[in-house]
């Protein structure tokens, strides 16, 4: 019986007329009665109402009111509860009605309460109360005044829960974002703020929207499902550390701000690890230069240094891997676009063999260091080529005293010997048997070697004979040999001596058979003249 005229619904000009006119036939009786009290003519009426509560939160707080009548049975109340800035104006509705029964059977005071509403927005509400009378639904006494029973209604709280990117960290300048979701509240909507602090700022200090406390920040939409993010690509980390990110819900009409604490979405990041590649310059014969090249790629933004180390072949285990154990050691500054190179200090190689580089990237505030390791870059020095030029002495009769010069060219000192063969006229290709050696040390000074045979003087048959000079090599030098027929020597019949040219061939013995019949027949005109100068002289 309570709710029996809850569904009964009268507009705000409708209860301004029913009050006019209440208050016409209660001055029409008065004035019928003479001296009948305005109590007596209405004796339905409400003593006092009482709003509960007086504050609320909206979505949360159940409203209701309560009236102490003077009524009996006869009489129920109607509660009405007003919008902020709507109790009053023309034309507007109550947000919530309730008409509510009195339960006493006779006129005496009793309590009557309202139904609940949950309110949905704040603001400022107003609760109004009227006297109905059951039989015809006029009213008898009423509404009550709009700010008799004001109830203030303030935002909702709401909860704001954040996913940051990269929550375990990582190397710096990884790109970072944030995930914000706002629940609870009525329908929050609005935007969220976004700060995140770098590691020099710990305590999150903001000046607001002009501050440099702050390394970026960011005003997202809240979508519908309460959630705001980010937006990519976020915040690339330059420095080592940790970094905050400070979420705020601003809030709207209806909901509270709300806000993570600074702390709670905490991203530690640690240095970059860059890799490094390098190319070292080619090897070639002792007392070739030398160096090595590095790219530093990745990481932060890498500046520094790169330290060259060069171990010779005689460390091939690079023990030490430090400049104690290097022939060269090497700093040079990284480039901007992260190279480095030994190039301005090149080394000269002093010894055959295989020499490795490392390279190593001694790192930065924001980077680690990194190297190569031993034989990632092996250089290979090998024996200077030489070549030996000879000069053989001269031939003549059988008997006659030979021997042949050589001079070493192509490398810096030589040391080593020198073997000098000489083969007979019957191995033109001086791959048999030599028929005579003689070894003999070289003498180097700067680029060139010198050494002279021992004599032979056991060239008993005629015929060209050949000498070949066989260069020994020694720790820096290669061996080289002269060629087979490029120093022959002619041993002749005659007492006169052919003259011999190494190098010259079959020309060169054409030439030599000539002028020795041009001597020959020379001598004989000399003796034939020398005789008839006798013969006549006798006559």
């Amino acid at each position: 019986m309570a709710n029996w005229f809850s569904d009964h619904r009268r507009d705000g000009a409708h209860r301004t007329r029913r009050s006019i006119g209440r208050v016409m036939a209660v001055g029409i009786a008065v004035a019928a009665a003479g001296s009948v009290s305005l109590a007596t003519v209405s004796a339905h009426h409400i003593v006092s109402t009482t709003p509960t509560p007086s504050h609320g939160v909206a979505g949360s707080t159940p409203l209701s009111d309560t009236a102490d009548v003077y009524a009996d049975s006869s009489r129920h109340i109607e509660f009405s509860l007003w919008a902020p800035n709507t109790c009053g104006v023309s034309g507007a509705t109550p947000v919530f009605t309730d008409s509510e029964a009195v339960t006493t059977a006779s006129l005496t005071d009793s309590t009557v309460t309202s139904a609940s509403y949950v309110p949905k927005h704040a603001g400022v509400y107003d609760w109004t109360a009227e006297v109905i009378v059951n039989a015809d639904s006029s009213i008898e006494d009423g509404p009550t005044a709009c700010t008799d029973e004001q109830v203030t209604v303030t935002p909702a709280p709401v909860q704001i829960n954040t996913t940051p990117s990269n929550a375990n960290g990582g190397p710096v300048g990884t790109s970072i974002t944030d995930s914000a979701t706002v629940s609870g509240g009525v329908n929050p909507t609005g935007t969220v703020t976004f700060e995140l602090f770098g590691p020099s700022n710990p305590n999150c200090v903001s000046g607001g929207d002009s501050s440099g406390t702050w390394l970026q920040r960011w005003d997202v939409s809240l979508k519908g499902d309460g959630v705001a993010n980010v937006p990519a690509p976020g915040y690339p980390t330059t420095v080592v550390g940790t970094y905050n990110w400070v979420a705020t819900y601003n809030g709207d009409n209806d909901n509270q701000q709300a806000s993570s604490g600074c702390g709670a979405e905490s991203v530690t990041f640690t240095k970059a690890s860059p890799t490094i590649s390098t190319a070292a310059s080619n090897g070639g014969p002792v007392g070739t230069q030398i160096h090595d090249t590095a790219q530093v790629s990745g990481g932060a933004n890498p500046t520094g240094t790169v330290t060259f180390l060069l171990y010779a072949p005689s460390n091939p285990t690079c023990a030490s891997g430090d400049a104690s154990g290097a022939v060269q050691t090497v700093i040079a500054p990284l480039g901007g676009n992260g190279s480095a190179t030994s190039a301005g200090t090149p080394y000269t190689t002093t010894v055959v063999g295989t020499y490795n580089w490392i390279a190593t990237y001694n790192g930065d505030n924001n980077n680690e260091s990194v190297s190569t390791a031993c034989n990632d870059e092996q250089v290979t020095v090998g024996k200077d080529p030489t070549s030996v030029a000879t000069t053989a002495s001269a031939g003549g009769a059988p008997g006659v005293t030979i021997h042949d010069s050589a001079k070493v060219t192509g490398t810096f000192l030589p040391t080593g010997t020198v073997t000098f063969s000489l083969y007979g006229p019957t191995d033109t290709t001086c791959t048999g048997t030599a028929i005579f050696t003689s070894t003999v040390a070289l003498s180097g000074t700067g680029t060139t070697g010198t050494a002279t045979s021992a004599g032979f003087s056991g060239a008993k048959s005629t015929g060209t004979y050949n000498w070949v000079a066989s260069y020994s090599g020694d720790a820096s030098s290669a061996p080289s040999k002269s060629k087979c027929g490029a120093e022959p020597v002619n041993v002749t019949a005659s007492g006169v001596q052919g003259i011999t040219t190494p190098g010259t061939g079959l020309a060169g013995s054409i030439t030599q058979i000539g002028l020795g019949i041009e001597l020959l027949l020379g001598g004989l005109a000399l003796f034939l003249g020398g005789e008839l100068v006798k013969g006549t002289k006798r006559a």
